[in-house]
């Protein structure tokens, strides 16, 4: 602690005190010998001794902060009594009231301000005043109130500049104590932050805005192991064992998760195989999250990588499970259908009430088939064994020849089935299967609209994505939020669809992505419960 912060040492103030008044009673032994046959001035230089052992041997700590007064107060007797044995020869030791004066101001701030002030009047302005013989002097009396005056101010000063300083002590001492609190609890979230990401059993890296790593947990390790091995001589992201589901296509590195996070995307489901091919690949699902500032500007993402692989295989046993049946349920379907067709091409007459039957066989014959070839298109996509026979196509020929062909069925309906198309730069697709697509969302659209609403196809070119769009929108019930999450996986059907008669399983839109993705391009959804779905296709032009 400071000398302003420790007015109780009475030793320090004091000793500090002690040090001129050394120096002016050895000046006054050596050139003033008489002053020291004076009673008076030996008394007060009595009174100093004893005020000296007082501040070093009584306990000022234990006692009342009035009674540390005592020492200045004898301090200020000493120097009045010593000053006056000298006459006007001894007034320099009037300079000596700063010391105690001082001491005063710190012991008791404001009122100790007043009473250094009266001290040094008694001590050294009144025993002046008393002395003038002749006339009263303005000027003499001006300078013996100048000491009082002087002291005043400066210890005045004194006050407010500790008031300040002790001020700012504290609010460094409470920064101090909060800064160290926060340490602690950033310590200690640090902690249960670690602990937490290394307790989940998915990889989670955390990256900044440039894509440097900022967090792995362990869970990550093995995965990024596989995919940037020792061996490995790139060991940029480029470099890195990522590999499209076939486990032997690169995955181009801006389609990649950490590149698409820190370009702020956010994404979930993105699977892909690591590890180098022929090894044993792992197949990982990517999610990712993009990080903002408090001012909204992007500072990096968080990306998460869960192992699939043991799910994935089970998913590829179960689509082949589904493709044996499939294959072994289409073959008698077929044949149902093909021997209900003759039976209905023969000429021999048949009631009405026969032909109702015939009908209603061969709608449900039908329905089934294509549930049937719906299972094993399905089965062909997530395993990835569909085979694209691409050729050069105008996209925008076969958005009108679906909406002519889905022309009958939008008219028993009272629905306005209209085609925007403009002349588009051919795309290398398979036909039959874009035409599937198409077929399947127009389909959709005509279903899930009410009588009298409406259905438009139209194709337009993105230039700066360089793709052919195909655009179904219609006016039908729209879709929720939770519906549209979980739009294109597998078997889901909304709540809406279960609940009405209209057939169906739930795999038309999956197939129609899978196809779509599968030519490189994007199946998007937009929607507003109430007012209508938009589906968008992009599928890049050229070859």
């Amino acid at each position: 602690m400071t000398y302003i912060e420790q007015p109780r040492r009475a030793d320090v103030h004091q000793t500090i005190f002690l040090i001129p008044l050394a120096l002016v009673l050895i000046t006054l032994g050596l050139f003033r010998t008489d002053l020291f046959l004076g009673t008076q001035f030996l008394v007060g230089v009595g009174i100093f001794a004893v005020a000296t052992g007082a501040a070093f041997l009584a306990p000022w700590k234990e006692l009342p902060l009035r009674y540390v007064a005592i020492v200045p107060t004898l301090d200020f007797i000493a120097i009045g009594l010593c000053r006056d044995a000298g006459a006007n020869q001894t007034t320099t030791l009037s300079l000596l009231c700063f010391f105690p004066a001082v001491w005063l101001a710190l012991l008791f701030e404001s009122r100790g301000v007043i009473l250094a002030t009266a001290f040094t009047v008694l001590a050294a302005t009144i025993p002046s005043l008393l002395r003038m013989t002749e006339s009263v002097d303005p000027f003499i009396v001006i300078r013996q109130l100048l000491l009082p005056l002087v002291i005043m101010l400066v210890t005045a000063m004194l006050v407010l500049a500790r008031a300040k300083y002790l001020a700012q002590r504290r609010e460094l001492t409470d920064q101090a104590h909060d800064l160290h609190f926060s340490l602690a609890e950033t310590e200690r979230n640090a902690r249960l932050l670690d602990n937490v990401i290394n307790s989940v059993g998915v990889g989670i890296v955390v990256v900044d805005a440039d894509g440097n790593d900022v967090i792995q947990n362990r869970a990550q390790e093995p995965i990024h192991a596989l995919a940037s091995p020792p061996d490995n001589p790139d060991r940029t992201e480029s470099g890195h064992h990522i590999y499209h589901r076939d486990g032997i296509t690169p995955l181009v590195p801006t389609a990649r998760a950490v590149y698409r996070a820190i370009q702020g995307e956010t994404f979930s489901g993105l699977t892909m195989n690591v590890g180098k091919p022929g090894s044993d690949q792992r197949v990982v699902s990517a999610a990712a999250q993009p990080m903002v500032d408090a001012s909204g500007e992007r500072e990096g993402a968080v990306i998460v990588f869960n192992d699939i692989t043991d799910m994935s295989e089970l998913a590829r046993n179960r689509e082949a499970f589904v493709s044996a049946v499939s294959h072994e349920l289409r073959t008698p379907i077929t044949s149902i259908v093909g021997y209900l067709d003759l039976v209905r091409d023969n000429p021999e007459p048949r009631s009405d009430e026969t032909n109702s039957y015939l009908e209603v066989i061969n709608r449900n014959a039908e329905q089934v088939l294509r549930i049937i070839e719906d299972l094993l298109t399905s089965a062909q996509v997530i395993n990835g064994s569909i085979q694209l026979k691409k050729v050069p196509t105008d996209i925008s020929a076969l958005a009108r020849a679906t909406v002519e062909s889905a022309r009958v069925r939008a008219d028993a309906r009272h629905i306005a089935l209209q085609a925007e198309t403009v002349d588009l730069p051919k795309s290398a697709v398979d036909p039959a299967r874009i035409a599937q697509v198409l077929d399947n969302l127009v389909s959709n659209a005509i279903k899930y609209t009410p009588e009298g609403g409406k259905v438009t196809v139209r194709t337009f070119a993105d230039a700066a994505a360089g793709t052919a769009n195909v655009e179904v929108q219609d006016t039908g019930v729209g879709l929720s939020q939770a519906d549209l999450a979980k739009l294109f996986t597998p078997y889901f059907r909304t709540k809406a669809a279960i609940n009405s008669t209209l057939p169906g399983v739930g795999l038309g839109l999956t197939i129609s992505r899978r196809i779509v993705e599968a030519h490189g391009g994007v199946l998007s959804v937009e929607s507003t419960p109430g007012i209508g779905t938009t589906f968008t296709i992009g599928l890049p032009c050229g070859d």
